[in-house]
């Protein structure tokens, strides 16, 4: 299987439904319902879920360490999926997936924290 590369404009509320719909099937195992990158929420005809606030600050809790990031309701969404293969060290080869949110920090105004744990 090749490696895979995205990156697109997207609304928060897109891309949370794309994230929670990609750990639904992380933890139910089943890849059968697939969703493409290029069609973040969608489920045959029906739209995403539409997002009742105006988004907010989001604190990320890690160990003991914490970091709250604000951005804003539409963002850069990157997704990669990358092979490394370690011929030399023997070790086989890895698979790795990565979700990116970018965003320009100076357009970001203050809001409510919502906190992640």
């Amino acid at each position: 299987m090749g490696d895979v590369s995205s990156s697109q404009e997207r609304t928060r509320a897109e891309i949370a439904e794309y994230l929670r719909e990609f750990a639904d099937e992380l933890d139910s195992g089943d890849a059968r319902s697939s969703k493409g990158i290029d069609e973040p929420g969608r489920s045959g005809d029906s739209a995403p879920a539409e997002r009742t606030d105006d988004g907010g600050k989001v604190t990320i809790v890690a160990g003991n360490e914490s970091a709250t990031i604000n951005p804003p309701e539409t963002l850069t969404f990157d997704v990669e999926v990358a092979t490394d293969s370690s011929l030399l060290e023997g070790g086989g080869t890895e698979r790795s997936a990565t979700f990116s949110l970018r965003w320009n920090e100076d357009h970001v105004e203050e809001d409510d924290e919502l906190d992640v744990r």
